[in-house]
């Protein structure tokens, strides 16, 4: 590649969540170098209770808004896409570069690597990778799935370890992690004063000396928040200290688990906040709280929470998180308790809420800072794009 040939990067996605603006925005951003990025994705979500964006620029931006060319999704179930336009993208001579999202349930996604790469053209999978081993006929059409892109742009080191016991060549991946919106949560946080805690804690009914769990995320089996009200009952039984827990969300659970804290008699302690978008109010209600608990599978939200500074409590079998769990570090910024133990949830949240916040504040936000910016992202991912061409 000459030096002044830009190169035409298409990222193609099924839609854009709301929390990957800052980092869409940022590969979008002309950024004196030669890789120009645009995103292909529908505006909708199969999904409704996820937020997404749009090509206007009040939704997404200046920056993505005007890299951004629009797909139509045919969702022919709940996970199986065929995506209108990218085959034409695939063929056309506009990208040098295509980066796919390495789902194995996009039909399109088969025939446009092998289209593109006849082409000439380079194809990354942006992709979770395997989740366990995934043994038999499935695991194998997986790995050949992942064969037919140039090469893996990965979430975690976990799906990375298994990819290259499976004998997918180890130069071929990359792990970018995942991120938030690093820049603007850690300027809010700045913005978060004593005062500003003290007064959300008098809001709330909360103590001076409560300790405070706190847990956010869509209400569902998976999250196993009754387990966190079990917990919650041990915690303020024999025990000197007062408990409280805030949970921010909604979801088809929410009903069961507020039953729940009234068979326990535990409703007291229990702050039901409803989900909350606004990132200052954020900002407080995590950087307050001593612990953030996700009893079942954990994704962004222990990013969001370390973010803060907030350390995170989640359970230990790994297969079925998102990767992002890869961010707890045991015993330094969080801990792993054996899944379905509340007993073991219990010593971990008594652990960490006696923890001095000022000792691990640092070492919650230190390994965000390294790893799961977008800053981080767009780095590895420009690096992947020009160490092929």
């Amino acid at each position: 590649m000459k030096n002044n040939t830009v190169v035409e990067v298409g990222i193609a996605y099924h839609y854009v969540a709301h929390y990957r603006k800052a980092v869409f925005s940022l590969l979008c951003q002309d950024r004196g170098n030669n890789l120009r990025y645009s995103i292909l994705a529908d505006e909708k979500s199969n999904i409704p209770s996820i937020k997404v964006l749009t090509s206007d620029p009040q939704s997404s931006g200046e920056n993505l808004a005007r890299r951004w060319i629009n797909l139509d999704n045919l969702w022919l179930s709940n996970n199986i896409l065929w995506q209108r336009g990218i085959i034409s993208v695939a063929m056309g001579s506009r990208f040098n570069v295509l980066i796919l999202l390495g789902n194995v349930y996009f039909i399109s996604t088969w025939v446009a690597v092998v289209l593109a790469r006849l082409r000439g053209k380079k194809v990354y999978f942006w992709t979770h990778g395997y989740r366990d081993e995934e043994k038999g006929l499935k695991g194998k059409l997986r790995l050949f799935f992942y064969r037919l892109a140039d090469g893996l742009l990965l979430y975690g080191n976990y799906a990375r370890d298994i990819l290259i016991k499976k004998g997918y060549p180890e130069e071929k991946i990359r792990v970018i992690y995942n991120s938030l919106d690093y820049g603007d949560q850690t300027s809010r946080l700045s913005k978060v004063s004593n005062e500003d805690k003290v007064e959300k804690r008098q809001e709330l009914g909360l103590g001076i000396s409560d300790k405070v769990i706190i847990a956010s995320g869509r209400i569902t089996r998976e999250k196993r928040f009754d387990l966190l009200i079990d917990a919650i009952a041990q915690l303020n039984t024999g025990h000197k200290d007062i408990y409280k827990l805030i949970v921010i969300g909604d979801g088809s659970e929410l009903g069961a688990v507020q039953q729940r804290a009234l068979e326990l008699s535990v409703a007291d302690n229990i702050i039901f906040y409803g989900a909350c978008y606004e990132e200052s109010e954020l900002a407080i209600l995590i950087s307050m709280s001593d612990v953030f608990v996700v009893p079942g599978d954990i994704g962004l939200s222990g990013i969001h929470s370390l973010t803060y500074g907030t350390p995170v409590i989640t359970h230990n079998d790994f297969a079925t998180h998102k990767p992002e769990f890869e961010a707890i570090v045991d015993g330094v910024n969080g801990a792993f308790y054996q899944k379905g133990d509340v007993s073991d949830m219990v010593d971990k949240i008594k652990y960490w809420v006696c923890q001095d916040r000022s000792n691990t504040f640092d070492a919650c936000r230190s390994i965000i800072q390294e790893k799961y910016t977008p800053a981080n992202q767009v780095r590895v991912i420009d690096q992947a794009v020009m160490d092929e061409l």
